[in-house]
């Protein structure tokens, strides 16, 4: 029989996370019909995207999960290539996402420490401009259950080298992890993955194609 170290379960550690992940969550049930306002911008903005990364890579007629879809614009875009689910924490982005986009398949679901999908469950995950917002530590444990659920690839469209004063703004209102994550998150990634490659769309964003 081989002895294992007790494990020790760090209460206060747990309830801090729980907390922040509640305030994150309900800001975004707050700021939701405002972010709808911008659903066209944005169907416009990832369109480019989308585009640059059909052309780089073939995803076509695959199964994926759209984690932290917001009001799925990017979701939307994504459909044109694919079958598609948009995952969210927040029941107002759900909302707005199902409103916007009827003939979609949205859920609202709470990204705990373990995503409630089987291993190899889909063909690739993405993620758009959510692990930002996310403690090292959690961005981690977020990275390790989307590779879990994932056969092909993991895809996180975010920020990227390059800082905007006024992104930096409102990424410090929002109170996120921003300022660390762009120091080191490709570190991160490759804590998790063994292949990774950025595609850069602009100064500020890119594509991290992870397997």
């Amino acid at each position: 029989m081989i002895n294992l170290p007790p494990i020790i379960i760090d209460a206060n550690l747990i309830c801090s996370s729980y907390n922040a992940l509640m305030n994150h969550l309900n800001l975004f049930d707050m700021i939701a019909p405002f972010y709808a306002w911008f659903y066209t911008y944005q169907r416009k903005s990832y369109q480019k995207s989308v585009d640059q990364l059909i052309n780089h890579i073939n995803l076509q007629n695959l199964n994926a999960i759209d984690l932290g879809c917001g009001t799925g614009a990017l979701t939307a875009e994504l459909a044109k290539y694919m079958t598609i689910k948009g995952i969210d924490g927040s029941l107002n982005m759900i909302k707005e996402a199902k409103r916007l986009n009827p003939k979609l398949d949205f859920e609202c679901i709470t990204f705990g420490h373990v995503l409630p999908f089987q291993d190899q469950s889909t063909d690739i995950v993405f993620s758009s401009f959510v692990l930002h917002g996310l403690k090292s530590p959690k961005r981690i444990e977020l990275l390790n259950e989307m590779k879990r659920i994932s056969t092909s690839y993991v895809i996180i469209l975010d920020y990227h080298e390059g800082r905007n004063p006024m992104i930096s703004l409102v990424e410090w209102i929002e109170h996120g992890d921003y300022f660390h994550f762009m120091k080191h998150f490709k570190s991160e990634t490759e804590q998790v993955f063994r292949h990774i490659e950025i595609l850069k769309l602009n100064k500020h964003t890119a594509f991290y194609i992870m397997h």
